[in-house]
C-alpha cells in the first residue's frame, strides 16, 4: 500500500508514491486574462473589501460547486482509494508533510523559509 506503519509511526511508499504521481493527469496551467493577485498586505485587504461588496458569498460557493464534476465521474476515474486519518501533532511523518506543503507554499509565493 502507499502508507504502512510502524511502532505507532507512518511511513510513505515512495516508490508507490511515484508511480500513482506518474499516471497523474495534470492539465497545463492557463492564466486568465484580467485576474491581479495581491503583491502586498494593501492590496490583499483592498481586493478583500472589494470582494466582501461584490457579491453574496453563498452564491459565490454555490457557483463553484456547480462548476465542480459530478460525483461518479470522479469515482470512474479514480484507481485507488484514499483513507482519511486523523491528524496527530505528534506524529513525527504526518509534521513532516505539514512542513513540506508550507515550504512548497513559501518557494511558489518567495516567503523566506
Amino acid at each position: 500500500g502507499l502508507c504502512s506503519s510502524s511502532a505507532g509511526t507512518a511511513g510513505v511508499d515512495i516508490a508507490s508514491a511515484a508511480s500513482i504521481a506518474a499516471g497523474a493527469n495534470v492539465q497545463r496551467f492557463n492564466p486568465q486574462d484580467g485576474v491581479k493577485i495581491a503583491a502586498t498586505d494593501e492590496e490583499a485587504k483592498a481586493d478583500s473589501a472589494a470582494d466582501a461588496a461584490a457579491g453574496d458569498v453563498d452564491t459565490q460557493c454555490q457557483e463553484i460547486l456547480n462548476s465542480l464534476p459530478d460525483a461518479a465521474t470522479v469515482k470512474a476515474d479514480v484507481t485507488f482509494s484514499m483513507t482519511p486519518i486523523d491528524f496527530d501533532k505528534d506524529i513525527d511523518a504526518q509534521m513532516r508533510v505539514v512542513a513540506a506543503v508550507s515550504n512548497l507554499r513559501a518557494r511558489n509565493y518567495n516567503i523566506p523559509e
